[in-house]
C-alpha cells in the first residue's frame, strides 16, 4: 500500500572542509502490493457442503489485466473449478462479481459430489495500480453421504399409518405416511 517515508542527511564536508546543510526529503510510496485472496472454503477444507457456493474475496477491487472491468462473461475463463486437480473435468458453475469487483462467487450449477476434491483457480486479475496476482488455486473436499444407521419399521414391515423413523450421521426424520403412495418428509442435514 502506500507509505510515508522521511529520509534526512546531515552535514557533511569535503576534503577541503567546504561543509553541506542538513537536508531532507519525504515521499510516499504508491500501491505496490496486488491484492490479497481469500478462499471459501479455505484450502484443504473437508467437509465443504455439496450444496454450497465458493467464493473468491479480494482486499480491493480488481479489474482484468488489460485493465478493463471484468464481466460476469470474463469469469468463466478467469476462474476454473474442477475435480481432484488442475487436471481433472471441468464442473459447470454459474460466475458472478459484486458491484465493488471484490467477491467473486462460484455457484455450480448442480449438486457437488459427495466427498469428492474439487479444485479452485483463480487465473492473473490486478487492481487499479497495475498490481497483478499471479494463477492462484485450491482445493477442498466435500462433504460424505449421509449414513443410514437404523430405519423403523424394518424394510419388510408395512408402514402405512405407522411413524417411520430414520437415524444416521447428518441424516434424521420421522413421517407418517396415511397410504402406501405417500412419503413421508425425511430431512438430511436440516432440509427436507
Amino acid at each position: 500500500g502506500n507509505t510515508l517515508y522521511y529520509v534526512e542527511i546531515n552535514p557533511v564536508e569535503d576534503a577541503s572542509n567546504n561543509a553541506t546543510t542538513a537536508a531532507n526529503i519525504t515521499f510516499t510510496t504508491g500501491d505496490t502490493q496486488p491484492p490479497a485472496i481469500t478462499f471459501s472454503p479455505v484450502a484443504a477444507s473437508v467437509n465443504f457442503s455439496a450444496l454450497g457456493n465458493i467464493t473468491i474475496t479480494f482486499t480491493e477491487a480488481v479489474r482484468k489485466t488489460d485493465d478493463t472491468p471484468i464481466t460476469v462473461g470474463d469469469l468463466a475463463t478467469l476462474v476454473e473449478l474442477k475435480l481432484t486437480n488442475n487436471g481433472g473435468a471441468a464442473v459447470p458453475f454459474t460466475p458472478s462479481i459484486n458491484g465493488g469487483n471484490t467477491i467473486i462467487t462460484i455457484n455450480p450449477t448442480s449438486t457437488l459430489l459427495h466427498n469428492q476434491v474439487y479444485y479452485v483457480e483463480i487465473n492473473p486479475v490486478e487492481d487499479a495500480a497495475n498490481n497483478a496476482i499471479v494463477a492462484t488455486n485450491i482445493t477442498f473436499t466435500t462433504e460424505d453421504r449421509p449414513a443410514i444407521t437404523s430405519f423403523l419399521p424394518a424394510a419388510a414391515e408395512r408402514c402405512i399409518g405407522d411413524d417411520v423413523t430414520i437415524n444416521g450421521a447428518r441424516f434424521t426424520g420421522t413421517g407418517n405416511p396415511l397410504t402406501g403412495s405417500t412419503q413421508p418428509t425425511v430431512y438430511v442435514n436440516a432440509v427436507a
